[in-house]
């Protein structure tokens, strides 16, 4: 369901509008992405499932008291809506990516909008990294690993090993911190630590120019996928 306030820009044939929608709006990743975007005088749009939370936020984030949003409590209901709304953009902090982001992603290539998450799971991102061609048919760009968690790993090693030989070996150990602000913390946080802690973490072994990474699951095996390297960032192993 959609409830509209006055915007700017609107859908016309297969052409997307000036909005940036943000999935999780009332999450503390949405909020603060919703705050920054509003303050650089983007159209921001508000998704979740609370009407009365997306308000708060929006109001906390700046944005107009006749701001739309978009209350939708799944990613399929979500998609339905980003088709029908076609918005340039779509920022999905609404977590458990491995199942939401190819949902909600091809749902912005349907109007060749474009889509940002902040995954950190070495199956989700390879998830969405294999919708690149159907993303170049779309013009659409998908952007996935825009959180912490890639910034405080991979992004460091990369950056330590600039203008050096390639390491044999990098160990990088990492906790989110949840010393944010007071209240509950949130759904997708807490369940990407809580799934860290249970799978102890991932390794990458790399084997020419495809790298294999590998994870111990609650049961012991192995889960295993195989992409092609970055050609500017080093795959770590731990």
């Amino acid at each position: 369901m959609t409830e509209t306030g006055e915007t700017s820009g609107t859908a016309s044939g297969d052409r997307t509008n000036d909005e940036v929608w943000i999935v999780g709006a009332t999450g503390r990743v949405g909020r603060g992405v919703a705050a920054r975007l509003a303050a650089r005088g983007l159209t921001v749009v508000p998704v979740g499932r609370s009407r009365e939370r997306m308000a708060a936020a929006g109001a906390e984030a700046g944005l107009p008291a006749d701001a739309k949003t978009v209350v939708a409590d799944s990613a399929e209901r979500i998609a339905d809506e980003i088709v029908r709304g076609r918005p340039r953009v779509v920022v999905n902090t609404m977590g458990d990516y491995a199942v939401t982001a190819p949902v909600i992603a091809r749902a912005c290539m349907s109007g060749g909008g474009h889509y940002v998450d902040q995954a950190n799971d070495v199956v989700a991102v390879e998830g969405l990294l294999a919708l690149h061609d159907e993303a170049v048919r779309a013009g659409s760009t998908l952007v996935t690993g825009a959180g912490f968690g890639v910034l405080a790993t991979e992004a460091l090693v990369a950056k330590l090993c600039e203008e050096r030989p390639a390491p044999h070996r990098v160990r990088v150990d990492s906790v989110a911190s949840v010393d944010l602000e007071a209240g509950a913390l949130g759904t997708a946080l807490a369940t990407g630590i809580v799934d860290a802690l249970v799978m102890g973490g991932r390794r990458y072994e790399t084997a020419g120019r495809r790298p294999r990474a590998s994870a111990p699951t609650p049961g012991g095996s192995p889960s295993r996928t195989g992409r092609r390297p970055s050609r500017r960032v080093p795959r770590p192993e731990s």
